[in-house]
């Protein structure tokens, strides 16, 4: 029998999306899940006890980037690695099916963002993040569709998904002098609408720390999970 991630389907959202794009499941029991994402190649593992994390934690080989679900997992991990988790993240899930009715400004309209604006994408991006802000990562953005709200042919925000489509909704960015008109919540509901287009579930990760986004993610109208997930980096 296989471990049921409908139990919380908040808190496994990344792990459901990943199946249905492309992972690999290297372990899984009745009480234990660990798979990883091709793509990305996100390690994800899940335990409903300590010693069904221990017995699959040792089936890890190696990882780049390995997210946890319980702390069942943390100490198996901290145990057999000896290292400890640097980020965790609350997940925000929309759980309807319809899509949103977007609505711009005047002035404003939304298209897909190419590789002419990647110098604009990248400043804005570095603020956020600059350990991502980089053409390569953003390029794969881009390739599976990174939205743009435009006022005229100038790039006023965006809003995409990570790992080329297979992660988490995110690198939402708008430009200072367009702040406060709606843009923000626009972009959101835009990529959701894209997520449910291409049978994705459209979810982000959010640090536990920034409480401006969760109040977006409600504002929008996702749920927000009440665990969190717990990123390792080897």
């Amino acid at each position: 029998m296989d471990m049921n991630l409908d139990i919380d389907k908040i808190l496994y959202a990344d792990m459901q999306n990943a199946l249905r794009h492309q992972a690999v499941i290297l372990y899984e029991d009745e009480r234990s899940l660990l798979l990883q994402d091709i793509s990305s190649r996100l390690t994800y593992c899940t335990a409903l006890d300590a010693e069904a994390a221990a017995n699959m934690i040792g089936h890890i080989k190696d990882f780049d980037i390995l997210v946890s679900h319980d702390e069942y997992c943390n100490q198996a991990i901290q145990q057999r690695f000896h290292i400890t988790y640097e980020n965790c993240c609350y997940h925000c899930v929309y759980i309807g099916h319809k899509r949103f009715f977007v609505d711009l400004p005047a002035g404003f309209h939304f298209a897909f963002v190419d590789e002419r604006y990647m110098e604009d994408v990248i400043a804005l991006y570095r603020k956020e993040m600059p350990e991502l802000a980089n053409a390569a990562y953003m390029r794969k953005a881009m390739d599976y569709g990174l939205i743009g709200v435009f006022h005229g042919d100038e790039l006023a925000g965006f809003m995409g998904v990570h790992e080329g489509g297979s992660g988490s909704m995110g690198m939402l960015e708008v430009k200072d002098c367009y702040k406060r008109k709606g843009l923000g919540s626009a972009l959101e509901k835009a990529v959701i609408n894209m997520q449910l287009e291409r049978g994705k579930i459209p979810y982000g990760e959010i640090f536990i720390d920034n409480t401006a986004s969760l109040k977006l993610q409600e504002h929008v109208g996702l749920t927000i999970g009440d665990r969190l997930t717990y990123w390792f980096y080897k």
